[in-house]
């Protein structure tokens, strides 16, 4: 899709300018790289930077990826004035099938001012984490619903600006497009540890309107 950019003067860095237009986000599709699915099968991170123009944004999400039809990422929703966030999209039972796993949603303002978001999956300290402005807001322990990998799939869809669902059609539109500008949208091929959310905290802040 076609997602408008501008310099923020007062962030000192280019933000996209989202439009809630599902045909208006950036994907990319990792089924065909394995490497890096295998490096964040022992853990990865991905962090988002962003606001919305008001405390009704409907329900959108900045960052969102897709393994096999099961999402994660940030989803934020203004009926509750909550937000929800996924580190993982699937995992197997010891029967061998897979279960999704549940949203973890948490009470929180929506952003209506630039605020940072890192969520951590680590899976050889088995626990996943969620840090708003540095802050830890939630965690919880990996469970079977989170596997042990972060598998290959005919599509592993990531995204920023929606949810790349329809993992197996590269044309088809996102779904819960958001509606906002978003200054910084990464993936972490590595579990990031708390004193590595907090300088990424601050260095995104550290011109903050």
């Amino acid at each position: 899709g076609n997602v408008t950019t501008a310099y923020n003067s007062t962030l000192q860095r280019y933000e996209g300018k989202f439009n809630a237009n599902a045909a208006n986000y950036l994907r990319k599709n990792l089924a065909a790289e394995p490497s890096i699915l295998n490096q964040m099968g022992d853990g990865y991170a991905w962090e988002v930077y962003c606001r919305v123009p008001n405390t009704t944004p409907g329900s959108v999400r900045p960052i969102g990826y897709e393994m096999s039809s099961y999402g994660g990422g940030l989803h934020l929703r203004n009926a509750e004035q909550h937000l929800a966030w996924q580190t993982f999209t699937s995992g197997y039972n010891s029967g061998g099938t897979y279960e999704k796993p549940g949203w973890r949603w948490v009470y929180s303002e929506l952003p209506v001012n630039y605020t940072h978001y890192i969520a951590v999956y680590d899976r050889k300290s088995g626990r996943s984490s969620f840090y708003e402005n540095g802050v830890l807001v939630d965690n919880h322990p990996i469970t079977r619903k989170e596997g042990e990998a972060f598998v290959w799939a005919p599509g592993a869809w990531v995204a920023v600006g929606g949810n790349a669902t329809n993992w197996y059609r590269a044309n088809l539109n996102c779904s819960s497009p958001f509606n906002g500008d978003i200054a910084i949208a990464r993936f972490w091929g590595k579990p990031l540890t708390a004193a590595d959310v907090n300088s990424l905290y601050t260095a995104a802040s550290t011109t903050s309107q």
